[in-house]
């Protein structure tokens, strides 16, 4: 078994323990109650598994044609916690989490 910590958009955290390998994805698909998800690598060795889908989006195109895809609308309340722990290992930047996450060693999906 392995251990999956859920934090959800509430601030409450949860422990949870799942098999190992395909199993342990598709119970993280459905803790989070998602299909798709996005990870970030949190750079200690583990992982933070999020909801692909957390915001309303829009896309635009610049001069030249480059497009990007800015994030407008949060779908769910913002995850604090998870935000807090994002900002901790990325670029500075605004972004905030606005989704119950899963957090895995990364060691335990290989």
């Amino acid at each position: 078994m392995i251990r999956v910590d859920v934090i959800r958009t509430s601030g409450r955290e949860e422990v949870h323990e799942v098999p190992p390998g395909i199993a342990a994805i598709r119970a993280i698909h459905t803790l989070l109650s998602r299909e798709t998800v996005d990870v970030v690598n949190v750079r200690d060795g583990r992982l933070m598994v999020v909801d692909d889908e957390a915001w309303e989006s829009e896309t635009v195109v610049h001069p030249g044609g480059a497009i990007e895809l800015v994030a407008r609308t949060p779908r769910k309340p913002i995850n604090v916690k998870a935000t807090a722990l994002y900002r901790a290992v990325t670029m500075p930047n605004d972004h905030q989490i606005a989704v119950d996450v899963a957090i895995v060693f990364d060691a335990d999906l290989a």
